[in-house]
């Protein structure tokens, strides 16, 4: 499965790699410090749930061309960016992508109803302990990670 991973901090690097590791093609959208230390030594989680584990080899993007069609994108970026991430994913989304946002609080998916096919957006929760200890170096401690839609 193609999937794009929108916000790749703590929930959406955590996801992404699970999925990567699992022979997923997921391209990560990231920026600043953080994306520069993916794409110079790879993406490293440390997870009591899933072991620890390095994607050496990281697709990452700071912005979209029309290169990359998404079957899913996974949405974790924080709700005051969602003008930009949703300008950001525009290129890679289709009729057939599905789009799963992971972000906290109520009407999380409203503006992405709006931008999209509202038919083509998931809402989720996610119950997961993780944090982005330094760029490139996400760690997750444990208690079962899971999403409920």
């Amino acid at each position: 499965m193609k999937i794009l991973v929108m916000g790749s901090g703590a929930v959406g690097g955590y996801y992404g790699s699970v999925l990567a590791r699992a022979g997923h093609e997921v391209l990560f959208v990231a920026r600043g410090e953080h994306a520069a230390m993916i794409e110079a030594q790879g993406l490293k989680i440390n997870s009591v749930t899933s072991g620890d584990f390095r994607l050496p080899k990281v697709f990452i993007k700071q912005g979209l061309d029309n290169s990359f069609k998404a079957e899913l994108v996974l949405y974790c970026v924080k709700g005051y960016s969602n003008d930009e991430a949703i300008k950001i994913i525009e290129p890679a989304v289709t009729n057939n992508t599905y789009i799963l946002t992971l972000q906290n609080g109520l009407g999380s998916g409203e503006a992405l109803a709006e931008a999209f096919n509202q038919s083509s957006i998931l809402l989720g929760a996610t119950y997961i302990e993780a944090s982005l200890v330094s760029p490139g170096v996400i760690n997750e401690y444990g208690g079962g990670c899971s999403i409920v839609f």
